[in-house]
This record gives structure tokens, C-alpha cells and sequence, in this order.
């Protein structure tokens, strides 16, 4: 079975401009532009610079996704959006990382070595739309994806656990999920039945 990769980047609020076009076909020829996004697929080779760099200077979400078992959401809030000391309770070294830049915050969640169930994986469809409310939600204070994160982290048998014994109550949005957060349960493989 070959390699395959897929990122998918989105803007929020705003079009692409011709200078973010023109920076993101110098990442790939076969970059597949939107008004409000991009799409980069690999069956060989890899995303040419760094993905949280990209996100950075265009876009204010990313999924990454690959069939060797990683996946990435990862989010850019501008400074004056968010305080980012909200997300040290669920910092992990390996899986919850925020990153501070010069105009932005990232927030950056990863798993790897996990036996998702990827199945066949089509590059038309979009993945990111469904979890784009998301973004507004982390804005709003409301860290339920960040539970979500953390439960799955805790439940792997391939991911190494946090130190520190870290607990968290189940947020009260869980009793009746909404689409987006049922839509990030499913991109990381977590049955929110069981929680």
C-alpha cells in the first residue's frame, strides 16, 4: 500500500488573496485552490516548507490527515482573539500544543500511532467544513474538543498517556453533542457513546 497525505487549509472569514495563491503554488503544483482554502494530496513525497507555517501566514484552520495512522487539527487565533493560558490545563508535549507567533496563537492537536480506521480516503471530499464551527466555539471559551482530545488520548493503547494524572469532568455540551464536536469524535475515531 502506498503513502498517502492530505491537508486541507481554510480561511474563516476571508478569501484567499493573489498573494496567498501565488505563495501556496510555489508548496505544490498540484495545490488544489479555493476561494476560501486549499488542498494538497500525496500518494508520494511530502508538504514542501511547514504546514503550521502555512496556516500561519494564510489560513486560519488545518487538517492533516495519513493512511500510516497520524491526524492533525490545528487552529490560528489572532492574539487580541484568545488568551492562550485557557488551553494549559490540556497542554500534552506530544498531542496538545500551542504555539505563539508573531501575530498569532496555534493550537495544535495530534495523534499518531493510532489504528484508525481510514479506509479509503477521497480527496474530493471536504473534511474540515463539518468542524469549522469549532474555531468559533475555542473563541467562545468553550473547550469541549479539547475533552474530546484528551479522553482519546487517554483511551489509546498506542499513544503514550500524559504524566501528571491529568482528570477532567465531561463538559455539559457533551449530553447532546453538537454536529462539529460529533464530527471531531469521528475524525479521531472516539464513540461518544462511551463517554
Amino acid at each position: 500500500m502506498s503513502e498517502f497525505q492530505y491537508y486541507q487549509f481554510q480561511t474563516i472569514d476571508r478569501r484567499l488573496t493573489k498573494d496567498d495563491r501565488e505563495y501556496l503554488q510555489t508548496k505544490s503544483s498540484r495545490v488544489q485552490l479555493e476561494t476560501h482554502g486549499a488542498r494538497f494530496v500525496y500518494a508520494y513525497g511530502d508538504f514542501r516548507g511547514d504546514p503550521l507555517e502555512t496556516l500561519d501566514r494564510c489560513f486560519d484552520m488545518m487538517l492533516y490527515i495519513a493512511n500510516f495512522g497520524a491526524r492533525t487539527l490545528a487552529f490560528r487565533f489572532p492574539k487580541d482573539a484568545i488568551d492562550p493560558e485557557i488551553f494549559d490545563p490540556y497542554k500534552i508535549e506530544y498531542a496538545v500544543k500551542v504555539k505563539p507567533t508573531k501575530k498569532s496563537i496555534l493550537l495544535e492537536l495530534s495523534f499518531y500511532g493510532l489504528d484508525f480506521v481510514t479506509g479509503w480516503i477521497d480527496d474530493r471530499e471536504d473534511m474540515l467544513s463539518p468542524l469549522i464551527p469549532l474555531y468559533q466555539d475555542i473563541i467562545n471559551g468553550d473547550l469541549s474538543l479539547l475533552y474530546l482530545t484528551w479522553r482519546r488520548i487517554e483511551t489509546s493503547e498506542e499513544m503514550e498517556r500524559p504524566d501528571g494524572g491529568m482528570q477532567f469532568s465531561a463538559p455539559p455540551t457533551l449530553k447532546k453533542p453538537s454536529p462539529e464536536l460529533q464530527a471531531y469524535a469521528d475524525f479521531i475515531d472516539l464513540d461518544l457513546e462511551s463517554l
